[in-house]
């Protein structure tokens, strides 16, 4: 693993233990553990909810780019698109039913009908829709070549963040508009621009230094409002101050996670290597680590939060050590028939086209 590699995991497992973190302290309101106007709580949410998904879409764009050129845009297409499809399906399927047979134990209870309703996602599930048409709009726009096509696509996309940040929506391809502008200059920038600015020491420092100052800063003494979640206050200032946040805070946990040694962060690369994993399970064994703790008494919030990202992150990790020995691989995978199918039905596509 080159070391380009390694700071984009570790950069992945940062983000996705704050992902799993902030899911459960928002869990703890949601049960009422916790209060949703508490100093402490604003502050933690706060705090994560600036920058874990800004993180993650500017690494996700950093490769589309490559896997365009190398395979085609058609090709990249149809190996990206029907896999984040069929997982939104699947675990929108998997949590909801969960949800439906334990309703008395869970925060948001649901109805048979509530599952199938795709278009209003559950809990983090928005992101797949999300990230369907960001790789589309990338894919089809291709902002490395620069020139107009960066320019609109970056502006048009700045123009929906800003309009949207903070707003919040319960609707399929929207929540994640605010982050949007991530992922596309993730996408200019590319795997190996990124790896020569992040190997550049001096730079690195400066980026890490300045960048987590005004991240917390921002987070701890100021009323920001974050880009993808609700309850904050919105208004010109808030959305100015929590963009200043968000690009300084992603920066610099970028920057950090380039200038980490290998030696001690093994753990997080990975987390990072996994995220994915992660992210799909992370609900479920949270909310059962809450359910437990209620049933045995435990009601401090402390104990909650620090064992429901342990087990948060560590069974999904389990999960996807074992799911091929398993045969359930395809929890986190396009299964190989409908690989198969798909391969074929694209084949006779190509076909009939060239004809």
């Amino acid at each position: 693993m080159t070391s380009r590699q390694h700071g984009v995991d570790v950069a992945k497992g940062i983000a996705i233990i704050m992902i799993v973190f902030g899911h459960v302290i928002r869990g703890l309101v949601a049960a009422h553990l916790a209060s949703a106007t508490g100093d402490a709580y604003r502050v933690a949410d706060r705090t994560v909810y600036l920058v874990h998904l800004a993180v993650f879409a500017l690494l996700a764009g950093l490769f589309v780019r490559a896997g365009v050129e190398r395979a085609g845009r058609r090709r990249y297409l149809r190996s990206r698109l029907p896999t984040f499809i069929w997982l939104f399906l699947l675990w929108s399927l998997l949590q909801g039913a969960l949800k439906v047979l334990a309703s008395s134990e869970v925060n948001t209870p649901m109805t048979w009908g509530d599952v199938f309703r795709f278009w209003t996602p559950d809990g983090q599930m928005w992101f797949f829709p999300w990230i369907v048409l960001a790789t589309l709009l990338v894919a089809l726009v291709e902002p490395w070549r620069g020139g107009a096509r960066l320019t609109v696509l970056l502006g048009a996309s700045a123009i929906v963040s800003l309009t949207l940040w903070g707003v919040g929506s319960v609707y399929a391809f929207i929540q994640g508009l605010p982050i949007t502008p991530f992922f596309v200059l993730g996408a200019w920038f590319g795997a190996e621009r990124f790896g020569r600015l992040s190997s550049r020491r001096a730079p690195a420092i400066a980026t890490a230094a300045g960048g987590l100052v005004v991240w917390l800063v921002v987070s701890w003494f100021t009323n920001a409002t974050v880009p993808t979640g609700e309850g904050f206050s919105r208004t010109a200032g808030t959305v100015s101050t929590g963009i200043v946040g968000c690009v300084a805070g992603t920066a610099g946990v970028l920057a950090l996670a380039s200038m980490l040694p290998r030696v001690g962060t093994g753990w997080l690369a990975l987390c990072g290597r996994h995220s994915l994993e992660i992210f799909l399970a992370q609900i479920v064994a949270a909310a059962a680590v809450r359910v437990v703790l209620l049933r045995l008494g435990v009601t401090d919030v402390p104990v909650h939060a620090l064992l429901g990202t342990l087990v948060g992150v560590a069974v999904p990790l389990a999960l996807a050590s074992v799911a091929e020995n398993l045969g359930i691989g395809w929890l986190f995978r396009l299964p190989t028939p409908l690989q198969r199918r798909l391969a074929s039905a694209a084949a006779r596509l190509d076909g009939r086209l060239a004809r």
